[in-house]
């Protein structure tokens, strides 16, 4: 699973203002606590001070041995006092603790050089929260694509050729992984072609994958804008944004303006995430005839070839959900 850098920067500042926060409650509660036990504070500066006398004693030559020793038990003596102290006070014995949100790793986000489920947490709520801001997520679940709007008539009906996409898709979802397949969405405006691939990113977020949505039109047009700075590493970056995520959305392709570089930027995200085995979810409105007139065979052989087409083969649905937007 991966995600891209600035959902980790996000959640490394996250976690870091998590440990400052802390430590700042525990140096106001240790405020409090002193100026009523005023022996407390001059036994902590006691106990901050026996590093200090172990670097001393080496200095001078002594036993580092038998100051180790001696330290160790005056550090007990001071830390059993303190503990007394506390008592008295009526409060838990870990009071003069930061009271870090996670116990696990003190909001460090990593245990022993692996990662905490705290951090894998906040990675989810981060990529959620990305998606969101990129794609109409809330709202689209599987749960809430109903199919009273389809016509129940011909055979097979609208109705049960949308059955069966919905449940490809939940399936889908459900059982994503490295290996799952591609996916085009196929057919007119209004369909439930967002909805299916929303409902998909957002259970896909929730099981720790990250998530890319953009339209065809801003892929393209921010890779070619990138295309004409001066720094290749900003161009590699906008190219790995595309690439390295688990799954890749992208709405509306036949939008794009038609360039030489949109239809080269298009092959080389298609194709590498082919090598790469990184799954793509593609919607679009054209048709397949519509697809070899706008591009390349290299494209439409990969879409057609290697990609699962859906068909959407139904009108319009929006009038009837807005005449009825209780279901």
């Amino acid at each position: 699973m991966s995600y891209n850098r600035e959902i980790y920067e996000k959640v490394e500042n996250r976690l870091y203002e998590m440990r400052l926060k802390a430590a700042d409650d525990l140096e106001k509660k240790k405020q409090i606590f002193y100026s009523r036990f005023p022996r407390a504070r001059e036994i902590e500066k006691s106990l901050g001070l026996m590093s200090v006398g172990i670097a001393k004693a080496v200095l001078k030559g002594r036993n580092v041995k038998e100051a180790l020793e001696s330290l160790k038990k005056e550090s007990e003596n001071l830390k059993e006092e303190l503990d007394e102290i506390i008592l008295r006070a009526g409060l838990p014995k870990n009071y003069l603790e930061p009271d870090f949100a996670c116990k696990l790793c003190n909001d460090e986000g990593f245990i022993d050089g692996k990662m905490c489920i705290c951090m894998k947490n906040l990675l989810k709520k981060e990529s959620y929260k990305k998606l969101s801001d990129m794609a109409p997520v809330s709202g689209c679940s599987f749960r809430g694509f109903s199919l009273d709007y389809y016509p129940d008539e011909g055979k097979p009906s609208a109705q049960k050729r949308m059955r069966s996409i919905l449940n490809y898709c939940s399936d889908y979802a459900k059982n994503f992984g490295k290996n799952s397949k591609n996916l085009l969405f196929m057919g007119e405006t209004g369909l439930g072609k967002t909805h299916l691939s929303m409902a998909i990113a957002s259970e896909v977020v929730s099981k720790g994958f990250s998530v890319i949505y953009t339209s065809a039109h801003n892929m393209t047009a921010s890779m070619e804008k990138e295309r004409f700075k001066s720094s290749g590493s900003e161009i590699f970056e906008s190219r790995n944004y595309f690439l390295d995520c688990d799954l890749l959305i992208i709405d509306d392709l036949g939008t794009e303006f038609s360039t030489g570089f949109s239809s080269s930027a298009i092959y080389d995200i298609i194709n590498s995430r082919l090598i790469l085995r990184r799954p793509v979810i593609i919607s679009t409105n054209l048709s397949a005839y519509e697809y070899v007139e706008k591009y390349n065979p290299q494209i439409t052989s990969r879409l057609f070839g290697l990609y699962d087409n859906l068909e959407f083969l139904v009108k319009d649905i929006r009038p009837k959900f807005r005449s009825n937007p209780a279901k």
